[in-house]
């Protein structure tokens, strides 16, 4: 066995020597990436595949979300294990998160919420409930903003109240010179996937340093996701099944994202839909550059959908109230429109330096 990432062979420790503890286990370890992989007992059969930081902490994020399946008795473990097997379109032996890459957990997280509860034994409810009184809107707002190119999304980073952590996908993030208030990490275009996930755990390891993170943007990542997968067919071209993955690896981003403690800003282009009424009436609306089957998703797990438009004098602000011409939403005030500087309204101290 060789190290997935640098190809190295890896070290052979006890739990001893790895952990300071005897667990009766032994580790596979690459010490130059940080990944290893424990084993059946003492002997030396692995225990799943080695895993780097990043996939650790996808792996422990999947298993939070699967194993509520059987623990919570709903369903049996072996019967859990076989629908994991089916959904994934794999042999049992395979079936395993230990054995998961990022990809296969971000599928298996798009199917764990795309399961119907009909699937589910009867009768037992993990439901809990909360009187309306008690409760409370988020602290931290959850947003997409989305425009035409050129608009003055990216401005929007240096703009909002706090500190704030932002990812360029697209290439603009120049347009941020001088502002202190900003800092920014620039994706890998030749390997989005595990570059969007690197940023992640960079913005979960320094959360407290930050109010806002900001990944600019959604619609040219979706290009830039693609791509990669086309270098990997004859014809230079996605394949049918890489459309699917694409749409569950988006709704797992958007999820993983919102879970984080900040306000998260995801930005995309504009492009519009027919929307034809029940009369045959039909109407052109505005919407966020994001894939026709996850639109209508993403933009209801967030609280703020807001389209950013220019005045003939520059004047630049937000439409956050919609109509049949413009999809846009707001659940967090009242407001039906701002300009870019405020859009996060919020007891953030002006003075930048993160929300902890």
């Amino acid at each position: 066995m060789n190290c997935p990432y640098c190809g190295r062979e890896p070290i052979f420790l006890s739990s001893k020597e790895f952990y300071g503890r005897d667990y009766g286990t032994n580790v596979y370890l690459c010490r130059p990436c940080n990944a290893y992989v424990g084993t059946h007992g003492r002997g030396k059969t692995p225990l799943g595949t080695m895993a780097n930081r990043n996939l650790r902490e996808m792996r422990k994020r999947t298993h939070a979300s699967f194993d509520p399946l059987w623990k919570s008795k709903r369903m049996s473990r072996s019967k859990a294990y076989k629908w994991m097997a089916e959904v994934m379109e794999l042999p049992g032996d395979k079936a395993h998160i230990g054995m998961f890459d990022e990809e296969q957990c971000l599928e298996l997280l798009g199917h764990l919420r795309e399961k119907p509860n009909n699937q589910l034994k009867k009768g037992v409810t993990t439901l809990e409930l909360t009187n309306g009184s008690q409760i409370t809107k988020s602290k931290n707002a959850k947003i997409i903003i989305y425009s035409k190119p050129g608009d003055g999304k990216t401005t929007v980073a240096g703009k909002i109240p706090g500190k704030t952590l932002a990812l360029d996908i697209d290439g603009t993030s120049q347009v941020l010179e001088g502002y202190s208030n900003v800092d920014v990490a620039k994706i890998d275009g030749k390997n989005p996937h595990d570059s969007i996930l690197q940023f992640y755990a960079i913005a979960k390891a320094n959360i407290g340093k930050y109010d806002n993170v900001f990944i600019d943007n959604l619609t040219h990542y979706q290009k830039l996701w693609l791509l990669k997968k086309g270098e990997n067919t004859k014809s230079g071209m996605p394949e049918l099944k890489d459309y699917a993955l694409l749409d569950n690896h988006l709704l797992g981003l958007v999820e993983t994202f919102n879970a984080l403690d900040a306000n998260i800003i995801f930005t995309a282009w504009e492009t519009t839909r027919t929307i034809i009424h029940d009369d045959g009436q039909q109407y052109n609306q505005f919407i966020p550059d994001i894939r026709d089957k996850i639109v209508n998703h993403i933009m209801g797990v967030v609280h703020v959908v807001a389209r950013l438009v220019r005045k003939a004098d520059g004047t630049r602000g937000f439409i956050l109230e919609g109509n049949q011409s413009i999809f846009a939403k707001n659940h967090l005030d009242q407001r039906k429109g701002c300009v870019q500087e405020e859009l996060i309204v919020s007891s953030i101290n002006q003075n930048t330096g993160g929300n902890k």
